[in-house]
């Protein structure tokens, strides 16, 4: 049995089990990576997929039960290679990061900037998504960590730590020329059209929760959009009310916006790192971290990993 073949059974089932495109994804061809994958089946004694002719159409049940064995085994192999680079050279190599885009593009510019002047061994990559695929991209091991605002029980490998520092306080823009009360109660905002990023009507969201607990029904979205810069033009051409995180808004905005104020009706919501518990992490990634919230030090984000705890919400 070689990793060879775990990562090519592994592909192909990423891949939708489309074996071609596996192969593209391998940088190698479609003949091979069937043929290593059958020496695997034959070895292994069962078949992991069910074949109809030469295409393959599902995955078997001892099947499924392997290729999560194999992306234990691939990723604890990362693991060890993480480790023996870590020990080489603790200020050198790659840090991939997730984030909602307003986090990233805004929130994390201080730490980014900090981490980059101290770190310039490192290669930072900053990816975004939606919050739906944050947890996924964690557990693949395609990053880091992630920073999402949803807490979740629903994954147990993964744990949470929350992120004070990182206050997503939502506030709401309007025209200039806008009748809207200043401040407006639910019920006024519910007479408009609302302009948001992705989380703001997601379960667990200040603004969803606030307009459940008043028993009032959501407004109408007239645009969701992760781009601030859109919602802002889109809520001075008139298309609807505007909500942003705090950090969003700058002086000069109010030249050509109204600012509502609404802290009476949202409560704040903190972003959470999302790590995986079985995850080792190299030093500039503690480093990171730290930068990020002075609470999270190598001390508390070890027990949170190596321990039985899930999920911190403590500030």
């Amino acid at each position: 049995m070689k990793l060879q073949q775990l990562r090519y059974a592994l592909a192909v089932y990423r891949q939708n089990l489309n074996v071609s495109d596996a192969a593209d994804v391998l940088f190698t061809s479609q003949p091979g990576v069937s043929k290593q994958i059958r020496l695997l089946e034959e070895e292994l004694g069962v078949p992991i997929f069910v074949r109809h002719g030469k295409r393959i159409a599902s995955v078997t049940e001892p099947g499924k039960i392997l290729l999560d064995t194999a992306a234990q085994i691939l990723r604890n192999v990362d693991r060890m290679k993480h480790i023996s680079a870590e020990f080489a050279d603790q200020t050198a190599g790659k840090l991939t990061i997730a984030a909602l885009p307003a986090i990233a593009s805004i929130g994390l510019i201080q730490t980014i900037t900090e981490f980059l002047n101290q770190y310039q061994s490192v290669e930072l990559i900053v990816l975004t998504a939606n919050e739906s695929v944050l947890n996924q991209m964690v557990l693949d091991s395609e990053v880091d960590f992630a920073i999402g605002m949803k807490p979740t029980s629903a994954y147990p490998e993964l744990c949470r730590l929350r992120c004070p520092n990182l206050d997503y306080e939502y506030r709401l823009i309007a025209p200039l020329d806008s009748t809207c009360p200043n401040p407006p109660s639910l019920k006024d905002i519910s007479q408009y059209s609302l302009i948001a990023d992705s989380f703001a009507f997601c379960d667990g969201s200040p603004i969803k929760q606030a307009f459940e607990q008043a028993h009032l029904p959501l407004p109408r979205t007239a645009l969701t959009s992760d781009d601030s810069n859109m919602i802002k033009n889109c809520v001075k051409q008139g298309f609807g009310l505007g909500l942003l995180p705090a950090a969003a808004l700058f002086n000069n905005d109010e030249k050509e916006l109204m600012y509502l104020d609404t802290k009476h009706l949202f409560a704040s919501a903190f972003p959470h790192v999302i790590l995986r518990k079985d995850n080792y992490l190299r030093g500039f990634v503690y480093a990171f971290l730290l930068l990020l919230d002075s609470s999270f030090t190598r001390e508390r984000i070890d027990e949170a990993l190596y321990t039985a705890v899930v999920e911190d919400f403590s500030i």
